[in-house]
C-alpha cells in the first residue's frame, strides 16, 4: 500500500455495496469540500466499480458492515452524544450542541500552544476534540494566532485566489496527470503500478489516438476563465468534451471550480474572461473558411473536425473539434499557438505554418497575423456555446 493514499482494504467496515455505489456516484453529496473526485460514472460503472472493491477487500477489519446488527443500538443516547459534542459545529443536519462555541475574536487572546484544542491539554476534556497535529504544526498555528490577535479580519477576510490554486494543484493530485512547467505527470508510474489490473482486457480502440493530457503550465492562460470553471466543475457534457478520444476522464471537483479557475487564470497576471461573440466580421469569416480547408488552406481539417464534418484522417493524432475553439481559447493565446505551438507544447504534433508573420498562401498579402484573426472570426461564427 502506497503511504500517502487511503487503503481500501477494509471497505467492508464502512460500507454496504449499495452505499458505495452511491458515493461513487457522487462523493460529493455529503462533503461539498471533499478530496474525492467525481469521475461522472454512470449506474453501471459505479456498480462494477463497487462490486470490484467489495470482491478486493481483505483487511483484518473486512467483516460486511449488513452483517452487524443493530438490536443493540440506542439512539436517544447517539442524539444525546452528538450534543454533548457539539458535533453540529462542523457538520450540517445534526441537534444543537449543548454548550456554545466561544467566538473567534476571544479565541485569539490565550496562546494556543498552552490552551484549546491544539494544545497539551486537548483532548483531556469532553469539551475539547484531540486533533491528530504535530508539535511543529503547533508552534506554526501559534505564531499565527499572535500575528493577528486582536485583528482577525485583517487576513481571514482575504482571498487569494492566486494562492489558493497553487494550493490545490497539490491537495488534489493534479500532477498525477497533468504536467506543470518543467514537472512531468506521475501517471507512468502510477500506472505501473495498477497495469495488473488490465490483464487480459482488450485495448479501448481510443488508445490508437495519442493519449497526450493537456499540460497545466499555461492552462490559464490558454482558457477563457468561465470555461475552465465548466471543466473543472464536471459541467461539461460528455458528448462536449474536448477530447473524446481519451481514455481517460477529468474528474469533477465541483466545490473548488470557480476559485481554482480564476486562481490560475490569476497566476498569469490575467482577468477572468469568457468568449465574446459581439464583433463577428462576416467577410473575415468567409476567408477564415477557406483558409482551414484543403483547397488554398492550411488544411486544418485534415486532423481537426468541423462541427459535424469529421477529420479527413487523423489517424495517430486528433486536434479539437473547431466549434469548441472558440467557447475555450483566449485571443492572445490562440495568436502565439497559431504562430509557433512547439514553443508552448515541444511534443506537439501541430505544424508550424508561418515565419516571422509571413505566410506561405497569399490572403491578405500573406500577412500571418490577419490570415489567423480571419480564422478566429471564423471559429466564433461556428461557436458551440454549449
Amino acid at each position: 500500500t502506497h503511504p500517502n493514499r487511503i487503503p481500501l482494504n477494509n471497505i467492508h467496515s464502512k460500507f454496504d455495496p449499495a452505499n458505495l455505489t452511491s458515493f461513487l456516484k457522487k462523493p460529493s453529496k455529503h462533503y461539498p469540500a471533499i478530496k474525492m473526485p467525481d469521475f461522472k460514472l454512470s449506474d453501471e460503472e459505479a456498480r462494477q466499480l463497487a462490486a470490484y472493491l467489495h470482491s478486493s477487500s481483505k483487511g483484518k477489519a473486512s467483516t460486511s458492515i449488513a452483517s452487524l446488527t443493530t438490536n443493540k443500538a440506542d439512539p436517544v443516547r447517539g442524539k444525546s452524544l452528538i450534543s454533548q459534542h457539539n458535533c453540529a459545529a462542523c457538520h450540517d443536519g445534526l441537534p444543537a450542541g449543548s454548550h456554545p462555541l466561544p467566538d473567534f475574536a476571544s479565541i485569539l487572546t490565550k496562546p494556543w500552544d498552552k490552551h484549546g484544542c491544539v494544545s497539551n491539554h486537548a483532548g483531556k476534556s469532553p469539551k475539547r476534540p484531540k486533533l491528530n497535529i504535530s508539535t511543529a504544526d503547533t508552534k506554526a498555528l501559534e505564531i499565527y494566532r499572535a500575528s493577528i490577535a486582536g485583528k482577525p479580519e485583517a487576513t481571514l477576510s482575504h482571498k487569494s485566489s492566486h494562492d489558493y490554486a497553487q494550493r490545490q494543484f497539490k491537495s488534489l493530485n493534479c500532477a498525477a496527470c497533468h504536467s506543470l512547467d518543467d514537472q512531468p505527470s506521475l501517471l507512468a508510474s502510477l500506472h505501473s503500478q495498477s497495469e495488473h489490473l488490465t490483464k487480459g482486457i482488450p485495448q479501448d480502440a481510443h488508445h490508437k489516438i495519442d493519449q497526450s493530457r493537456p499540460q497545466m503550465t499555461y492552462i490559464g492562460e490558454m482558457l477563457h476563465t468561465d470555461y475552465l470553471s465548466d471543466i473543472i466543475a464536471g459541467k461539461i457534457a460528455p458528448d462536449q468534451r474536448p477530447r473524446p478520444w481519451l481514455a481517460m476522464r477529468m474528474p469533477a471537483f465541483s466545490s473548488r471550480a470557480d476559485l481554482l479557475a480564476q486562481g490560475l487564470t490569476a497566476q498569469h497576471g490575467l482577468a477572468p474572461s469568457q468568449q465574446d461573440l459581439s464583433n463577428i466580421d462576416p467577410e473575415k469569416a468567409k476567408v477564415g473558411a477557406k483558409l482551414i480547408g484543403s483547397n488554398g488552406g492550411f488544411a486544418c481539417i485534415i486532423c481537426h473536425a468541423n462541427g459535424d464534418q469529421k477529420a479527413l484522417a487523423a489517424f495517430e493524432v486528433e486536434g479539437i473539434n473547431f466549434d469548441q475553439a472558440s467557447r475555450r481559447l483566449r485571443t492572445g493565446y490562440y495568436h502565439t499557438w497559431m504562430e509557433n505551438p512547439a514553443s508552448i507544447t515541444p511534443t506537439t504534433k501541430m505544424p508550424r505554418y508561418t515565419q516571422d508573420n509571413k505566410s506561405p498562401l497569399i490572403d491578405y498579402n500573406k500577412d500571418a497575423k490577419k490570415q489567423f484573426d480571419a480564422i478566429e472570426h471564423y471559429l466564433k461564427s461556428i461557436s458551440n456555446k454549449k
